[in-house]
């Protein structure tokens, strides 16, 4: 890309192709619950994660975002 615009999107998560510049996969946006039950896995892990991090766990947050995406969309990894 030629220019890159940013905004507060507050947790929103998109991955773009290097080559050629296109979103690999629509954007996951910071309101989106589909990595709430990855969230509960990682329960026993929590203590860990927030001493690590300095975050709870919750799907608002990217991380378990960017793991769904390379785990569901082949051309994200």
């Amino acid at each position: 890309p030629r220019a890159v615009g940013v905004t507060n999107q507050r947790e929103t998560v998109v991955l773009w192709e290097r080559a050629t510049g296109r979103a690999v996969h629509p954007a996951i946006v910071w309101q989106d619950r589909r990595t709430a039950a990855r969230c509960a896995a990682l329960a026993p892990e929590e203590a860990r994660v927030a001493a690590r991090t300095g975050l709870v766990l919750d799907p608002y947050f990217s991380a378990t975002k960017l793991a769904w995406l390379l785990e569901h969309d082949a051309a994200a990894g």
